[in-house]
């Protein structure tokens, strides 16, 4: 496993959660870390801070080797995860994202924050558009940081 990525993992009576922080790149082994899983899993991906193309093909073959049994759940996703979701075909594998973090931008205070947003509010009109939030600093209207349809385009996947 690689320096750069720490994987932390528990066990419960029907779940798997696990929690990786950190950076997804050519020296990610995820080898084991998806063997003897619960029924369901629960993947925490807030903390990743970046995933190069290597990390990408890294992932993909973890999230491949997961058995088709197995109910995959992923909570708080980084913004480096939804944006290769959404570049890359199968990046998620069967799982489905139950919370994910946009990013935004306060004009006044030039405050940059990452909003968590649970999928389930976000189904409820597509396509989506990104939620009105404050800044956690000044409570001035912040702005959405990126092209709404591109970033909340892997919530077509979610249906």
């Amino acid at each position: 496993m690689s320096s750069n990525l720490k994987i932390e993992r528990t066990d419960q009576a029907a779940a798997t959660l696990m929690a990786m922080k950190g950076i997804i790149d050519e020296e990610a082994k995820f080898d084991g870390i998806f063997a003897n899983l619960k029924p369901a899993l629960r993947v925490n991906l807030e903390a990743i801070d970046l995933i190069n193309s290597c990390g990408v093909r890294e992932w993909i073959h973890a999230i491949q080797a997961i058995p088709k049994s197995t109910v995959i759940v992923y909570e708080k996703v980084a913004p480096r995860m939804i944006e290769q979701a959404n570049y890359v075909a199968n990046f998620l594998g069967a799982g489905k994202v139950e919370s994910f973090f946009a990013p935004y931008y306060c004009p006044k205070c030039k405050t940059e924050v990452n909003v968590l947003l649970m999928t389930n509010k976000m189904m409820d009109a597509l396509p989506a558009k990104a939620p009105a939030e404050k800044c956690p600093t000044c409570k001035t209207a912040m702005e959405f940081d990126d092209s709404e349809e591109e970033y909340f385009s892997f919530l077509e996947n979610e249906a």
